[in-house]
């Protein structure tokens, strides 16, 4: 009767190494699992997979915390169903474009209904997520909660675009200057008012639009504006328009600071004030003139007389009055 050959110990040995290896791997998987699901228990931001067919196939507590639904709610549930309706198309081309490239796309905010149906903003990563033979077979996703930055930055814009209707509706003119008095900014008023382009007054000196006459008055006012650090109104000067002429403005200006507190500019609003200076001017010639002539009148006359006489006295000269009498002037 044959003997039975009895195994190798070598293979004995190989049987219990391979056994012991698997068990240390299943081990390994357990620890490693068990840390994958700690680190999403404890994010705070929202984690979830989905496969091909845009299927929610794994969402982590935060993201069901996030958006007020079970977990059992969610799972089998297409993404689109809780997106917003204007995000859908977007969304779809940002897995899309990750499916075709193999490329992460590692940032884009979608809008996302929550269950009481606010409409809350995440911004999201996509990665995609492959099997043993490399092929994409779905998509994992980190999204961040950004309602509250979102809704701050379209009240920005919404608070932007009523400052720039402002701008370019207002009849004034809007602007801002360099300490040393360049143009950075001019409003479309400008263009409206004076008749220069404003892409050839922004970046140009203030000086020469200003009346020669008038100018140390405003650069005085300008240094006001820097020495007191406070808003400065009033004051009025002659600016040339783009035919030659001149036309009255009244200015006012508050400093410019940077974070240090510095003066770096200012910035202001000017008003064409022409026709009151015109009616002004008329005023004072009705009154100082006669209306059928235009001749200086009495009026004049005495006033011109106070300050000579006052000029004679203080000069310790003398004073003389000549009276012509024009026959038939009238006629």
């Amino acid at each position: 009767m044959a003997r039975k050959k009895k195994p190798a110990k070598k293979e004995i040995f190989g049987s219990a190494a391979d056994t012991m290896a698997s068990e240390r791997s299943r081990e390994e998987l357990v620890r490693s699992e068990a840390r994958y699901r700690t680190i999403l228990e404890q994010m705070q931001d929202s984690y979830y997979e989905v496969d091909l067919a845009g299927n929610f196939t794994f969402v982590s507590d935060s993201f069901c915390a996030n958006l007020g639904y079970s977990r059992g709610e969610l799972i089998g549930t297409k993404y689109s169903k809780i997106t917003a309706d204007r995000d859908i198309k977007p969304t779809f081309l940002v897995f899309n474009q990750v499916y075709r490239t193999g490329d992460p796309n590692k940032g884009f905010i979608n809008g996302v209904i929550h269950k009481d149906g606010e409409v809350k903003y995440f911004e999201s990563s996509v990665a995609p997520t492959r099997n043993e033979r490399g092929e994409i077979i779905g998509f994992l996703c980190v999204g961040r909660d950004v309602t509250g930055r979102r809704q701050t930055e379209e009240e920005l814009n919404r608070s932007e675009e009523k400052f720039r209707q402002l701008i370019e509706n207002s009849h004034d003119i809007i602007y801002t200057l360099t300490p040393e008095g360049v143009f950075i900014f001019v409003s479309p008023a400008w263009t409206t008012l004076l008749g220069h382009p404003v892409d050839e007054v922004a970046g140009h000196a203030f000086q020469p639009f200003v009346h020669p006459d008038d100018l140390p008055g405003c650069m005085t006012w300008l240094q006001k504006v820097i020495e007191t650090g406070q808003r400065q109104e009033g004051v009025e000067y002659r600016v040339r328009h783009v035919d030659g002429s001149w036309r009255w403005h009244t200015s006012s200006a508050v400093p410019l600071r940077d974070e240090a507190g510095t003066v770096v500019g200012f910035e202001g609003t000017a008003r064409d004030i022409t026709e009151r200076k015109q009616m002004q001017q008329k005023l004072e010639e009705m009154a100082t003139h006669d209306f059928l002539t235009g001749l200086p009148n009495r009026v004049l006359l005495l006033d011109r007389f106070t300050i000579a006489a006052a000029l004679a006295h203080r000069n310790k000269a003398r004073l003389a009055v000549m009276s012509l009498d024009l026959d038939k002037f009238k006629t």
